[in-house]
């Protein structure tokens, strides 16, 4: 670094890193091999769909399946009857939970933004 007359030097903000090549290793955890996605969450509701999860979690090894649209309106949770008093039905989602805790895969639940209805 060229200082000129007057200047100040900057603090020290470098980052050190050392190693030991004597140190016993630790394994290098793939966190994010974990999780996979899988579009909208009806969609796993179908034979093939859940065929094709079964074969990739048992050769691919990881644990959670996220998907979006969890209270879509194509997973029928929300409804109203007759007088506009909400009905709710968590069958669907109850099913896919289930059908993918049988396969050993668990749900990455994601709650968030849909065009659904929820509330209305």
């Amino acid at each position: 670094m060229l200082l000129t007359a007057g200047a100040q030097a900057p603090t020290d903000t470098a980052i050190r890193i050392s190693a030991d090549a004597n140190a016993p290793g630790k394994p290098l955890v793939h966190f994010w091999s974990k999780v996979v996605g899988a579009g909208r969450a009806n969609e796993g509701l179908r034979s093939t769909w859940q065929e094709e999860l079964k074969t990739a979690a048992h050769y691919d090894g990881f644990q959670y399946v996220r998907f979006h649209g969890l209270f879509h309106d194509d997973m029928f949770v929300y409804r109203e009857d007759e007088h506009g008093q909400p009905i709710y039905n968590f069958q669907y989602i109850d099913d896919l939970f289930d059908r993918m805790l049988e396969l050993g895969v668990r749900p990455f639940v994601e709650l968030s933004f849909s065009r659904a209805r929820w509330p209305p």
